[in-house]
C-alpha cells in the first residue's frame, strides 16, 4: 500500500540553505516565483497575508509559504509535507524519514557541536534552516513516525527579523 502512496509524487523540491527551496530562490520577486511555480504546475492557493514584515504567497495545498519583505523580494521559504511532492536536503527526503534523523543530517551538515534534539521548534543559524514542530500527524505516509510540520530556508534579514522578534521577549 505504502508504494502507492509514493507515487504519486509529481514534482521534487530541493532545500539548499542560503540559496532556497528550489525552484523558489530567496530573492526572487513575488512575480518570478509566481511565474516558476506556474511553469511547474502549480497556482496560488490562497490569497496573499500581508504583515508588518511584508506578504506571505501559499502555493500547493499552502504546503508551499513564500515570504517577501515589503520590497517584494523573497526572504523566506517554508514548506510542509504533502503527498504530491518530494523534498530533499543534501540527499535525504526529509518528510520520509523522522524529525531525529533529519535533525542529526541537518546538524552534520552545519557541521556544528551536538546539540539536544528539540521537536518543538529549532533554528540552525548558520545555515538560515528552521524546524518547527515535529509529530507524526504530519507524516503524511499513515502516520508512522513524526516529521517535521515546516522546514523554512531565510536570507539575512529574515535572520535579523527573528533576533528582533526574540529580542522583544527576553
Amino acid at each position: 500500500m505504502l508504494k502507492n502512496l509514493f507515487k504519486k509524487v509529481s514534482h521534487q523540491f530541493e532545500i539548499v540553505p542560503h540559496v532556497g527551496i528550489l525552484p523558489v530562490r530567496l530573492g526572487m520577486t513575488r512575480e518570478e516565483v509566481e511565474q516558476v511555480m506556474r511553469t511547474h504546475g502549480h497556482r496560488p492557493s490562497s490569497q496573499c497575508r500581508s504583515n508588518s514584515y511584508g506578504v506571505i504567497d501559499y502555493f500547493i495545498e499552502n504546503s508551499f509559504q513564500v515570504s517577501s519583505d515589503l520590497a517584494g523580494r523573497v526572504n523566506f521559504i517554508g514548506i510542509s509535507p504533502h503527498p504530491e511532492f518530494s523534498v530533499t536536503l543534501h540527499g535525504k527526503d526529509v518528510f520520509r524519514n523522522d524529525s531525529e534523523t533529519i535533525f542529526r543530517h541537518i546538524q552534520k551538515i552545519s557541521g556544528g557541536d551536538y546539540l539536544a534534539y528539540n521537536s518543538n521548534d529549532h533554528l540552525f543559524r548558520d545555515l538560515i534552516l528552521t524546524l518547527y514542530d515535529a509529530d507524526e500527524q504530519y507524516d503524511r505516509w499513515k502516520e508512522r513516525f513524526p516529521v517535521w510540520a515546516e522546514i523554512g530556508i531565510g536570507n539575512e534579514a529574515y535572520l535579523a527579523s527573528v533576533d528582533a522578534i526574540d529580542s522583544k521577549y527576553t
